[in-house]
């Protein structure tokens, strides 16, 4: 039965938490979870630690794994939503970190791992479909997307052209992985706002990368101040 799957204690809190039968799902009765939708698939994992918030957060966890330590609090400033959807991969938070962006979304294996004291804001996005580290005492500012995949395959027209017909209304739909790297951000960086850092970028400890600069395989030794940035490789892709 459906109401066998449903963690009731939460519906006080105007929170939907279902466990179907085959994941598991351990919320420590210190953590707080508000206004949320949290849907495990048989065979996920979830583990939320002491004293973590979770305020308007769509979670949805197929064949994958969600580790949040003590102290993360996943919530927006402006009250918007938060989605994570994690179809296949893992993602873990490390204590003390705070995550606001707009969009997580992991697929084909990929990994995503948050240290500590490090603060994402609203309506950025992060998409893993390899790896991506991001490490401790971060500032990453608003609107920033960091990309580890180009997202789709390039397909020649009749091959895109069966898969959205197939597929429809899901457009855009991937059965394999597209070309990735991974991406590292090391220890107390600055991200500026609007900062854009694709596959293969790999950036320095207590870095400094400034408004609208757009990274795409490069690296950024320690200490580097990183301003508008516009290299992009086409060939790359």
């Amino acid at each position: 039965m459906i109401l066998n799957e449903i963690r009731l204690r939460h519906l006080w809190h105007k929170s939907y938490i279902r466990v179907l039968k085959g994941a598991k799902c351990n919320i420590d009765k210190s953590a707080s979870i508000r206004h949320s939708r949290i849907i495990l698939m048989p065979g996920a994992k979830l583990s939320i630690g002491p004293q973590c918030r979770l305020e308007n957060v769509r979670i949805y966890v197929g064949f994958g794994e969600l580790m949040l330590e003590n102290n993360v609090i996943l919530a927006a400033k402006d009250r918007s939503c938060i989605t994570f959807n994690i179809d296949h991969g893992s993602l873990s938070i490390r204590h003390h970190s705070k995550v606001g962006c707009r969009h997580i979304w992991i697929r084909f294996g990929g990994k995503l791992s948050i240290g500590s004291y490090t603060n994402i804001n609203e309506g950025g996005e992060i998409r893993a479909d390899n790896s991506i580290n991001i490490g401790s005492y971060n500032q990453i500012s608003y609107g920033v997307r960091i990309w580890d995949t180009n997202t789709h395959n390039m397909l020649s027209a009749s091959e895109r052209r069966a898969i959205t017909e197939r597929y429809f209304p899901y457009f855009g739909y991937e059965s394999r992985c597209p070309k990735t790297a991974p991406i590292y951000v090391g220890d107390d960086c600055w991200i500026g706002e609007d900062t854009t850092i694709l596959k293969g970028s790999h950036i320095g400890n207590e870095c400094i990368i400034g408004y609208g600069t757009l990274l795409s395989g490069q690296e950024i030794p320690d200490k580097s101040r990183v301003v508008n940035e516009r290299r992009l490789l086409i060939t790359e892709l």
